[in-house]
């Protein structure tokens, strides 16, 4: 009888010792989880947070590309008037030329340059 209170005692001691070490792997996986849960919700925000950076660095690029498209039409268009310009001028070397012939060796070697999608006029 002793001994088999004894036998209970310790079935009683290692069935504790058990639910004790189920309940802390128990914790340990719900924490495991949140930690999981955290840490795809992190990503998703650094996705979200990517996407948006990449958006707005199309839109500026757009942007600044629309306004680079409008002054070359304007410098273009500035070339083509000044092109027809037939006043003379004088140049350093003593010669002269018309404003327009100036202008048209000015505009092809920009052109050459490809400084600003120049095309021929």
């Amino acid at each position: 009888s002793h001994s088999s209170a004894q036998e209970r005692a310790r079935l009683q001691r290692l069935a504790d010792g058990a639910l004790e070490r189920a309940a802390l792997a128990e914790r340990e996986a719900s924490e495991a989880a949140r930690r999981a849960d955290v840490a795809t919700k992190e990503s998703s925000q650094e996705r979200e947070a990517s996407a948006e950076a990449l958006a707005r660095a199309r839109a500026q690029h757009l942007q600044e590309t629309h306004e680079l498209v409008a002054k070359h039409a304007q410098l273009y268009e500035l070339f083509t008037r000044l092109s027809s310009e037939t006043a003379v001028v004088s140049l350093r070397n003593g010669g002269g030329c018309a404003v327009g012939e100036y202008v048209q060796q000015l505009h092809d070697r920009i052109a050459r340059r490809g400084i600003y999608g120049a095309q021929p006029l």
